[in-house]
């Protein structure tokens, strides 16, 4: 071993008071194992110079690492607390979207289930994706599904493509479906009710089922027992089942990248502190608006707790139960009320409330009475009329149609 000049090496007692000049480059050949017996720490002070240099050359690092460390745990700390990166319970979702079809394709389900896919990846679920996928692939991603759901946690299915009802079932339709009779659909399609099927055997704490599937399908004109649109579910203990519009109705497909359901959906989905059922009710209002009422989703929920998609932020819980406990206030005076204007105050204060859309129907009901009773009174008020003989024989032949 070729050691330093004596000039340059410390002597004992004086390491503190001496300045070491790059110790590392004053070894013309550094041995490539230092961690054998001719180089302990407590040998000798000569020795002891090659670990103080490689000592002052790894401590500025091993302490900018420690503190890169530190400020990423509080970070990580902070978004846990907020729900935004993990929440308690295993949370798995299963999304399925098809569009195409060989007859009657769709534009929007692939898009719909990739970003459904990554909003609930951000919102802490595992995701099970497929898309344009055979009737095979299907019962396999639906089994992958039901073994990975764990008691206790949450299970979410979303499917975007055809479905259809028969004799009051659901089925939704893979791409490769070869439908020739009603008989055929049960075998060739997935009965939704497998789907609820898997949850209840993993008794998940909630269960969430959204259907964009009520679109119009090839297949409705051909058998007699085939409904448009899809079959009310009803939702078992646990479970909220959503549909994209009204059960034995149709929903549109959309003109932009996404069906208008689930671009309603995406929009609420990510808001904090949202209940379930206020994720559903604000994007029932947002589809309405849009679609001019033509189109109404709906849900049926046998929840039994709370879940939020995104948790509350810190302070935010008191502020919605308040919020809520303002409205149910506010609409207990005004819900039998045969005016419409307090109907369609509550509305303006409470737009997306839990009881705006019953307010938007009282008013419908309410102005179409109204209607009915002018019109009585104008036909009232036209018979009591004196008629001039030619007149009467005209209101004789009209009260005889």
């Amino acid at each position: 071993m070729v050691l330093p000049d004596s000039e340059d090496v410390p002597r004992p007692g004086s390491l503190g008071r001496q300045r070491l000049r790059s110790p590392l480059v004053r070894f013309k050949n550094l041995p490539e194992d230092i961690n054998n017996d001719n180089y302990k720490i407590n040998d000798k002070p000569r020795e002891r110079s090659i670990f103080l240099g490689i000592e002052r050359k790894i401590y500025p690092f091993s302490i900018a690492i420690l503190t890169i460390s530190f400020f990423m745990l509080q970070e990580m700390s902070v978004a846990d607390e907020r729900g935004l990166r993990r929440v308690s319970e295993r949370r798995v979702a299963l999304v399925i979207g098809n569009a195409s079809y060989k007859e009657m394709p769709l534009k929007n389900p692939v898009n719909d289930a990739g970003a459904m896919s990554h909003a609930l990846l951000n919102l802490g679920f595992e995701v099970i994706e497929r898309k344009n996928a055979s009737k095979v692939q299907m019962e396999d991603a639906v089994a992958e599904f039901g073994e990975r759901l764990e008691s206790g946690g949450v299970g979410l299915v979303y499917y975007s493509g055809h479905g259809m009802q028969v004799n009051g079932k659901n089925y939704l339709i893979p791409v490769d479906a070869q439908i020739t009779s009603e008989q055929t659909v049960p075998l060739r399609t997935l009965d939704a009710d497998n789907v609820l099927n898997q949850m209840m055997s993993a008794r998940s704490r909630v269960n969430v089922v959204i259907l964009d599937a009520c679109r119009n399908n090839p297949f409705e004109r051909r058998f007699r027992s085939v409904g448009g649109g899809l079959a009310q579910m009803s939702a078992p203990e646990g479970t909220i089942v959503a549909y994209s519009t009204a059960p034995g109705k149709v929903a549109s497909d959309g003109d932009g990248v996404n069906g208008l359901y689930t671009q309603e959906l995406l929009k609420v989905i990510q808001q904090p502190g949202l209940p379930i059922e206020h994720v559903f009710k604000q994007v029932r209002s947002g589809v309405l608006r849009i679609s001019n009422n033509a189109q109404a989703p709906w849900e049926s929920s046998s929840l039994l707790g709370d879940f939020y998609f995104r948790p509350p932020e810190p302070g935010q819980a008191n502020a919605i139960e308040q919020m809520t406990d303002t409205e149910l206030l506010y609409w207990n005076s005004i819900q039998d009320s045969p005016d419409v204007e307090p109907l369609r105050a509550f509305v303006s204060k409470f737009p997306e409330g839990r009881f705006a859309d019953l307010a938007k129907i009282k008013i419908v009901e309410l102005e179409r009475k109204k209607s009915s009773s002018e019109s009585d009174n104008n036909y009232n008020s036209l018979i009591q009329r004196k008629f001039t003989p030619e007149q009467q024989k005209v209101m004789d032949i009209f009260n005889k149609l």
